[in-house]
């Protein structure tokens, strides 16, 4: 918590619905592009080894790829605007 307050605002969302249809999505403020992390408990030996595969992701274009597919790229669901 003291990490988040120092650093600012975090959102964590999960939520299914059922029956549900999205009709659009709201377009992206300007040259801010989303942002997604993990949370690891402190001193979790893990951390340092999930760091070196992000890095090595990203370097050889894997996760723009992985994003790409799998988010914004990936749905025929519109952009709303006004």
């Amino acid at each position: 918590r003291d990490a988040l307050e120092r650093r600012g605002n975090a959102s964590v969302t999960a939520v299914e619905l059922e029956g549900v249809q999205i009709i659009g999505v709201l377009p992206a403020e300007e040259d801010k592009a989303d942002q997604f992390g993990l949370l690891f408990e402190d001193g979790n030996p893990l951390k340092a080894c999930v760091d070196a595969v992000i890095v090595d992701l990203r370097a050889e274009g894997t996760l723009d790829s992985l994003a790409e597919e799998w988010l914004a790229g990936a749905s025929d669901i519109p952009i709303l605007s006004k």
